[in-house]
């Protein structure tokens, strides 16, 4: 990477949500160290309740931070709101545990109770839920 380490981000994580071909060269390791991501410890009280694996409240499709940067990747998926909702759609949608009410619970939640930044709308959820 350049000195220009926010153009390079910009450019690795594309305005429309897909991931530069640049990644598809690397480990995901080495990936995941270029995107970034949220740190552990900057994960909203509420979000970390209903989609972290340690907590007693997860929803089915719950997955540790890390490996939920590794199917942004893998997906080629980048961070935008609507990227979220579609990886949170995929972990989801993959559990043999979820059911039609757990999918409405995330889509009330998500939409109105979760902190503004992290808070999606009905485009955003539109991909995934119906």
């Amino acid at each position: 990477m350049s000195d220009n380490y926010a153009g390079d981000l910009q450019a690795l994580v594309n305005t429309h949500g897909n991931l530069s071909d640049d990644l598809t060269t690397m480990t995901l390791a080495q990936a995941r160290a270029q995107i970034g991501g949220d740190c552990p410890d900057e994960i909203p009280f509420l979000v970390w309740l209903l989609e972290n694996p340690d907590s007693p409240l997860a929803l089915p499709g719950k997955i540790h931070l890390r490996e939920h940067d590794y199917l942004h990747l893998l997906l080629r998926r980048g961070f935008a709101a609507s990227d979220e909702a579609y990886v949170i759609g995929f972990t989801m949608g993959n559990d043999m545990e979820t059911q039609q009410w757990h999918l409405w619970l995330y889509k009330f939640v998500s939409r109105f109770l979760y902190p503004p930044n992290f808070r999606f709308n009905r485009t955003d959820l539109g991909s995934w839920i119906k």
